[in-house]
């Protein structure tokens, strides 16, 4: 039986799989994967105010599909990976809590 992680890698392994394919290269580039640990290294802490967890994601604070660069520094920030799935789910419509 999988534990929590192990679902969360599933889910995470799923969504990436339903992804456009030019969307799916982007994430898997090499620029891409630089970029993500560059921001990482320099805000190690999710940058969300009031939250102290680890940053584990990356996220582009103006979404691509609106308008934001896609490496632009000034457009990614870190967040701890539950910052990150409420930005998503707000920015999708899906209401959640209120962060970065």
């Amino acid at each position: 039986m999988l534990g929590p992680a192990g679902g969360k890698r599933a889910a995470g392994k799923a969504y990436n799989m339903r992804r456009p394919a030019d969307v799916k290269a982007f994430y898997d580039s090499r620029r891409w994967r630089a970029a993500r640990r560059n921001v990482l290294a320099q805000d190690p802490v999710c940058v969300t105010p009031g939250c102290e967890s680890i940053a584990t994601d990356v996220d582009h604070v103006r979404p691509i599909r609106d308008g934001g660069s896609m490496l632009d520094r000034a457009n990614l920030q870190a967040l701890c990976h539950g910052c990150h799935t409420r930005k998503t789910v707000r920015e999708a419509g899906g209401g959640g809590g209120s962060n970065t």
